[in-house]
């Protein structure tokens, strides 16, 4: 993390993405994403039909880092964003794949 000397400068985001075979990890952790200091950690699919479920995820870790924490839990009663929700769905449908 890179911390600025200029009060108006902004600090950088690091997102690490780690990419697995889906064919030998049908199954990845979870990922996540930390406000405080600015990181974040994808556990990705290394396969070209998922580069657009893997873009999804980091976009969702990133936001964890720049704002409030999005709600995950369906049980609560608090508010979550549309763009939030669709997120929150589409990262749930492709924690796992099945090997072809």
């Amino acid at each position: 993390m890179r911390v600025s000397g200029h009060v108006n400068e902004p600090e950088d985001i690091r997102i690490f993405v780690l990419y697995h075979d889906p064919a030998l990890t049908p199954v990845v952790p979870h990922s996540l994403g930390l406000a405080k200091g600015l990181i974040g950690v994808v556990y990705a699919f290394a396969a070209p039909e998922m580069t657009g479920g893997n873009n999804v995820v980091i976009a969702h870790e990133m936001l964890h880092t720049v704002g409030p924490a999005i709600n995950t839990r369906p049980a609560t009663t608090r508010r979550v964003s549309p763009t939030a929700t669709a997120i929150l769905t589409k990262c749930r449908s492709i924690r796992s794949v099945r090997p072809s």
